[in-house]
């Protein structure tokens, strides 16, 4: 069973709260600079967690918005990473927030 979510939220100058997003985990946290898109890397067993693998997320900023994209391996593991990403991104837009965060799970 897969717990993908994707979304699309619409903001103007795109590439600096997706690098803002890239660039805040890496203290912590594995993320791949791939040049037009970060991948994040949360661990199994971040929080105490025991989920079966590593959620990866990918940020990726486009022309009018910021795609956001979660591989998670357990449901509860994708509903609280929408949360966080909403919340900063929502912190990094400055004056464009509170962004129009439309997720789609499949």
């Amino acid at each position: 069973m897969t717990f993908t979510a994707g979304s699309f939220v619409p903001i103007n100058n795109a590439g600096k709260p997706a690098k803002q997003l890239g660039r805040h985990w890496p203290h912590n946290l594995s993320v791949a600079d791939e040049g037009k898109a970060f991948r994040i890397s949360f661990p199994k067993d971040a929080c105490g967690a025991d989920r079966p693998d590593d959620t990866l997320v990918t940020v990726q900023p486009t022309n009018g918005g910021v795609r956001c994209h979660i591989e998670p391996t357990a449901k509860e593991q994708r509903d609280r990473l929408k949360t966080a990403l909403e919340r900063h991104a929502d912190r990094f837009a400055l004056r464009e927030a509170p962004l129009a965060n439309e997720w789609r799970d499949s």
